[in-house]
């Protein structure tokens, strides 16, 4: 089986581990770590091994072409002026969004409130208040390389993990408020567009969070994880 040899051997070194400390891990020989490494070939056997070690599954560790972004400058107290300028231009479009649609005050915040509780909710049960609490504290690195940084590819996880949660809860609360109003109200033709403005909020609260905090969140947390790699190299 034809596995990504730069693939394992990144995902080893983001979790400080040695060839010997993973051939434990997986329950390998050291031996076949080090000739996985050097020749990309593994028996069905132990890519599944290898999967559940870094717990991904086997096709994860296919990936044909792994290619590592440019080194990141050293002096962590360098800003990212580019994520800084992203991060300001994509608040103040969220702001215009809701400034410009929103119509009934109390909703928005009921809207923003359940969806974003509710996710990181899902979030805690999946993965622990501790872990959900450092992927909300590692949205400062957006702007500014962090100082020290460990358990990346884990963060990468929950940060797709929230994304999914977020489309899932806002979707849900779209359908189960527009299925209250319709059972609840007599919906009269003139009040459409409000019955439509009610319904549609939690879904947008849902997308602006996913696509404006946490999917760049992650894109920054998988640039630093393949530059982390690139000063290992």
């Amino acid at each position: 089986m034809k596995l990504s040899k730069e693939k394992i051997v990144f995902l080893r070194k983001e979790r400080g581990w040695s060839q010997e400390k993973l051939a434990i891990i997986a329950g390998l020989g050291e031996r076949t770590i080090q000739r996985i490494e050097k020749e990309g070939n593994a028996s069905l056997e132990s890519a599944l091994a290898l999967a559940s070690a870094f717990e991904l599954s086997p096709k994860d560790l296919q990936q044909e072409k792994f290619e590592v972004a440019p080194q990141l400058k050293s002096d962590n107290q360098n800003i990212n002026w580019a994520g800084l300028l992203g991060l300001v231009v994509l608040i103040f479009v969220a702001s215009m969004v809701i400034e410009l649609t929103a119509k009934y005050k109390t909703w928005e915040m009921i809207s923003a409130g359940l969806v974003l509780g509710l996710s990181i909710i899902f979030s805690f049960v999946s993965f622990g208040f501790n872990k959900t609490k450092s992927l909300i504290m590692a949205t400062g690195w957006i702007v500014k390389f962090p100082k020290e940084y460990a358990g990346l590819n884990q963060l990468v996880l929950q940060a797709k993990s929230l994304i999914d949660y977020l489309y899932i809860v806002g979707l849900v609360s779209a359908i189960v408020c527009g299925l209250t109003i319709a059972v609840h109200t007599d919906i009269e033709p003139d009040h459409i567009v409000d019955y439509l403005t009610y319904l549609i909020r939690p879904l947008v609260y849902a997308i602006l969070f996913a696509e404006i905090w946490i999917r760049p969140l992650k894109n920054r947390l998988e640039y630093i994880l393949q530059s982390q790699i690139s000063t290992e190299q």
